[in-house]
């Protein structure tokens, strides 16, 4: 039998020892975490990719008129900026940022409504990809990150439904599902 005094004594050696280990705990899930992180940033990181090809090829066309193609040039210079965060990150996660692809290929758009449609899809298809990745993070920060860009490309397809006049889903919860 035990008495009270060994229980507080091998207690508090339990406590000391889980306070020494913790930091190396912390340390290994950290390693095991980071190249999960890294997995998804570069998944979002080829996204970005496509989608800056794709309205470079809707201002290369052509078929872009005021005040689309100044829609164009802005949502495209916000995803560089992603690009060139999600670089930063992966790179301080000791990993490597997925490369550019040397070419993407799009249909030739007909008209400034087929660019417009284009680039509401890669928008709507990066709001829904960063939500499935979200929950997936390790670390709070990258998915806050990935949520600001999320904001980014949800206000992004607003905007090209309006310039479409196109109406806004009645449905709560449009993305994500």
């Amino acid at each position: 039998m035990f008495s009270r005094r060994d229980v507080l004594k091998k207690s508090g050696s339990l406590v000391a020892l889980g306070a020494l280990t913790a930091p190396s705990l912390a340390r290994a899930a950290d390693a095991v975490a980071q190249p999960k992180d890294a997995e998804l940033l570069n998944a979002l990181l080829a996204g970005e990719f496509e989608t800056i090809a794709a309205y470079q090829a809707a201002i290369d066309s052509g078929e872009m008129q005021q005040p689309g193609l100044n829609m164009a040039l802005l949502f495209q210079s916000h995803h560089k900026a992603h690009r060139d965060a999600l670089i930063a990150e992966i790179r301080k996660l000791n990993a490597q940022p997925a490369a550019a692809p040397a070419s993407h290929s799009f249909d030739p758009p007909k008209s400034q409504g087929d660019v417009l449609d284009l680039a509401a899809k890669r928008e709507s298809g990066t709001v829904n990809a960063i939500i499935a990745a979200l929950p997936s993070f390790a670390d709070r920060a990258l998915a806050k990150l990935a949520g600001r860009m999320l904001a980014d490309d949800a206000m992004h397809w607003t905007s090209l439904m309006a310039v479409q006049q196109k109406p806004l889903p009645a449905e709560a919860l449009t993305f994500g599902t």
